[in-house]
């Protein structure tokens, strides 16, 4: 092991291989080098603080993998940014919708807010695909193995199905998919204009989650699947896992707030 992974002796040679799954087999050897690991990834993880897309490059390379980034620049509608934003997405995931009340609900929220929340919107729509086609062949147990039981594994090298396979499906493009959505939640952020005061309220519901952008009022968050959720300040109530999975269809679940 220590041949393989350049070192000599007992002191750790090559830090570039503190990853899985090459880490795995030597972990499992030694772990007497558990805390360079933990220390590597410490250090990893500070240096990638500000940037949620740093972050899943970070990941991306803990599993010996460097999917890219795909091509995608969003383009939002002058007028009716948030509208147009939400319907195209509803589109893409095959839901009805009533477009009247959609573009009466959005017209509410101030125009340079709308800009931001279309553009995380759309990175949403355009990671989709490559989500979809990274479960296409996969079993609902590897799903359940690789995407919910077996998470951790970007952080804790482990032994079974990490050896000699990083996980089940083009685990790949689940890591563009991330990437995009990343992408879309820096750049908002990024560009968020500092006044965003008024009374607002947009939530749609749809397949995947729901949609909800709310003003600097106090407000509570029921137990239910959210696609997005954008707060703008207030006595905020979650009663639901905001940011975080929900259920087999609530796929991807983004939640920005701004204040409170």
């Amino acid at each position: 092991n220590f041949t393989y992974y350049g070192a000599a002796g007992d002191s750790y040679a090559n830090a570039g291989n503190l990853r899985m799954p090459e880490y795995n087999s030597y972990w499992r050897n030694n772990h007497l080098h558990l805390p360079e690991y933990t220390e590597s990834i410490v250090s990893d993880l500070t240096a990638s603080d500000q940037s949620l897309d740093a972050l899943v490059v970070w990941a991306d390379d803990r599993y010996g993998l460097s999917s890219g980034l795909p091509s995608f620049t969003p383009t939002l509608d002058p007028d009716e940014p948030l509208a147009v934003a939400t319907m195209s997405l509803l589109d893409a995931l095959g839901d009805a919708y009533d477009e009247n009340a959609i573009r009466n609900d959005a017209s509410d929220v101030p125009l340079v807010l709308q800009r931001e929340i279309a553009r995380v919107l759309q990175y949403v729509e355009a990671a989709i695909p490559y989500r979809n086609d990274a479960l296409a062949d996969m079993t609902i147990d590897q799903k359940l193995d690789d995407y919910y039981a077996g998470a951790h594994r970007v952080l804790v090298p482990c032994a079974g199905s990490v050896d000699g396979q990083v996980v089940s499906g083009n685990f790949a493009n689940m890591v563009r998919a991330a990437r995009l959505v990343a992408t879309g939640i820096d750049d908002a952020l990024a560009n968020m204009p500092a006044d965003l005061s008024g009374t607002y309220d947009f939530t749609v519901d749809a397949s995947a989650g729901s949609i909800v952008v709310n003003d600097a009022s106090a407000h509570t968050y029921d137990d239910r699947d959210y696609l997005l959720i954008v707060d703008t300040g207030g006595n905020d109530t979650y009663n639901a896992p905001a940011g975080a999975n929900n259920s087999s269809s609530n796929g991807i679940s983004v939640c920005i707030d701004l204040g409170g």
